[in-house]
């Protein structure tokens, strides 16, 4: 958690990817502080960079252009802040929805920012001389750069982001954050473990390295988290309504659906898996994710909205090249279990290692649908 995307150093102003770093291990030591229960000890960056003698930090005159002149300033100002390019690692086992709605916030923020992020790199454009002709480097190589409204847009969402982070977190007192934690044993903070983070909302299961997250034990172990269930069932609603989809998804095959979107992502729009080569909420890879990505282009679709990546999901189901999957899952109205199975088995092709695990938490998740909806009716 806490994770921000790259761009490649030779292509942009020295300055940037050294903000993108520091706004990084803000963001981090935020999480890792309110998840110890001090939230009030949340740094800011912004306060930081003032307090070192650095004017003026959110104008990218500043931070940017005036990068080598303030160097030294912004170093000795953010010397304790450092970022994990695994990010932090939390565990949201029997934590109150103050925290894991903050923790929601700034995965949201996050996800924003590494939206932008990846338009950038998107548009990273070969350097042109005075005649229009390439560049080219002392190995006749094209230098290639960043737009300058790429390099705003990004300097503009780092600063939005720290603000949202900073404010969620910074908002909730130590008192209400320690009720809200419920800690028993300590924090549930855990330092994370070099190339395989636990994604939020997996508290004790280990990342397997083929998708962000593989549970361990059988499916007696699953259970749809109060962290996991506002999400989740959002997600359900969004499949069953016909204003989405025609014909809607039923309530079980949504939660089949939704249940392989926990197991291959954690519901994250940014989940990277596959040693980097999956990534998206069904963990797409190679052209099928270039192929999200001009999906998500379209008006009215954004690669950091996890609705685009379940309309993008059902337009591949339903497009011709899942037949297979997409028959199955029509096939099967009413039993959420065995829509998860041939989800994974047809459509996410996985191993099957956790096959038993989404039939079990698809069955739940129907489970807590059904309640839901009667407890609206009662």
């Amino acid at each position: 958690m806490g994770d921000l995307e790259e761009i490649p150093p030779s292509t942009q102003p020295i300055g940037l990817p050294a903000l993108i770093k520091k706004a990084e291990g803000v963001i981090q030591k935020q999480i890792e502080l309110l998840a110890a229960g001090t939230p009030s000890k949340a740094p800011d960056l912004k306060q930081l960079l003032k307090n070192g003698g650095v004017a003026k930090p959110e104008e990218q005159s500043t931070m940017i252009d005036q990068y080598d002149t303030n160097k030294t300033s912004i170093q000795n100002a953010t010397t304790d802040i450092h970022g994990s390019d695994d990010g932090v690692s939390i565990d949201t086992t029997n934590v109150g929805d103050l925290i894991t709605g903050a923790y929601g916030a700034i995965e949201t923020a996050v996800g924003k920012l590494n939206g932008i992020i990846r338009t950038a790199r998107d548009r990273i454009r070969t350097q042109k001389d005075k005649d229009g002709n390439p560049v080219k480097d002392s190995q006749g190589n094209e230098v290639k750069e960043l737009p300058p409204d790429q390099v705003k847009a990004v300097f503009d969402g780092i600063w939005e982001a720290l603000g949202t982070t900073y404010s969620k977190v910074h908002g909730i007192s130590d008192e209400a954050a320690a009720a809200a934690l419920k800690i028993t044993n300590g924090s549930p903070y855990r330092s994370p473990v070099a190339d395989n983070p636990v994604p939020l909302s997996y508290g004790g299961s280990a990342y397997s390295g083929s998708t962000p997250w593989t549970a361990e034990g059988g499916s007696s172990d699953v259970i749809v988290s109060t962290s996991d269930k506002p999400t989740a069932l959002a997600m359900m609603k969004y499949l069953m309504d016909p204003n989405n989809f025609n014909p809607p998804f039923t309530a079980a095959q949504a939660a089949g659906i939704v249940a392989n979107a926990k197991f291959e992502s954690g519901f994250s729009v940014s989940a990277t898996g596959d040693n980097g080569t999956a990534k998206g909420i069904f963990q797409w890879r190679f052209g099928r994710q270039d192929a999200l990505r001009a999906f998500a282009s379209q008006p009215g679709e954004s690669l950091g909205d996890w609705r685009t990546h379940l309309d993008y999901m059902a337009k591949e189901l339903r497009g011709g090249s899942y037949d297979a999957a997409n028959n199955a899952v029509n096939a099967n109205k009413t039993d959420a279990g065995q829509v998860a199975a041939d989800f994974d088995h047809l459509y996410e092709k996985s191993s099957g290692s956790t096959t038993a695990s989404r039939r079990a938490y698809a069955n739940k998740l129907l489970q807590e649908w059904n309640s839901s909806q009667a407890s609206m009716s009662a």
